[in-house]
């Protein structure tokens, strides 16, 4: 699986406001055993690499992450100024994450809130949007030398990055 956006980090504040606009947060931590920090520094490898205009899909040995999916039927963040504030923040690199046809104008529609939101709405019309997230409170959601699992999300279930 892959997201179509990355939103590197949430909060438990953020967190809240993705749930309030229909944002269905995942159960599972995936590539849960490359929580190293030899996968973060794969993350920032493939995330230059997009800069660069490469757009080669490659998610081997990304570090740890978990999905918070929306779609067009439960989505609620077109009023929410929070909503909107938070996801322009998100970030597109298809050298990770999925070329998903509605979005191929997000790096140029995400400069203000408005634009973000709009862009993100008539993305969900064309199929459901998936945000991949790394990090919970600016700490990776895994600790990069034991592998266990961050308090805030001890109830999600590890999913090593080939067992599925």
């Amino acid at each position: 699986m892959a997201g179509d956006l990355i939103l590197a980090n949430v909060t438990d504040k953020t967190l809240t406001v993705l749930t309030n606009a229909g944002g269905a947060v995942g159960s599972e931590i995936h590539h849960a055993d490359k929580y190293s920090q030899t996968a973060w520094n794969v993350l920032r490898a493939r995330i230059q690499e997009s800069d660069s205009g490469m757009t080669t899909n490659n998610r081997v040995g990304l570090p740890p992450h978990f999905y918070i999916s929306f779609s067009l039927s439960t989505y609620k963040g077109g009023g929410q100024e929070k909503f909107k504030q938070l996801i322009r923040h998100a970030i597109r690199p298809l050298t990770v994450v999925t070329n998903h046809p509605g979005l191929s104008e997000w790096n140029k529609n995400k400069g203000d809130e408005v634009s973000a939101e709009k862009c993100f709405h008539e993305a969900l019309q064309k199929g459901s949007i998936t945000l991949e997230i790394y990090k919970y409170d600016n700490e990776p959601l895994l600790n990069k030398e034991t592998g266990a699992i961050s308090e805030n999300i001890n109830y999600m279930k590890k999913v090593n990055e080939h067992s599925k």
